[in-house]
């Protein structure tokens, strides 16, 4: 495992851990810590700028991102329906997949 000091401030330090097969990172604050994956999709999309949302299609595409390995979801509640989609998208994959598969999906929300 493969370790980097990602930056220090009088608050906290941030360190990154690479797991094994490179694909997914543990963030550590302080005692804290998160499992997500490398590559972080930005749901910013969906706060309303750019026209209508499917909500349909945006949660489909989010299982084919999931199904890629693509499981770390950015959201925030100024991203209009981000928070409702990863909702819709969260009760899909639990009826949809295996429940380990829900250990590698995360919603981050700031």
């Amino acid at each position: 495992m493969e370790q980097q000091r990602l930056g220090d401030t009088s608050m906290c330090v941030y360190v990154l851990l690479l797991t094994e097969d490179k694909q997914r990172i543990v963030v550590k604050n302080g005692k804290d810590a998160l499992d997500i994956c490398r590559v972080v999709n930005g749901m910013w999309q969906t706060s309303g700028g750019w026209g209508r949302i499917d909500r349909d299609g945006a949660v489909d595409a989010m299982l084919r991102y999931a199904d890629s390995g693509l499981t770390t979801f950015d959201m925030a509640d100024i991203y209009g329906p981000a928070e409702d989609l990863y909702g819709i998208f969260i009760n899909r994959v639990r009826h949809g997949r295996p429940p380990e598969f829900l250990e590698k999906v995360r919603g981050l929300t700031k």
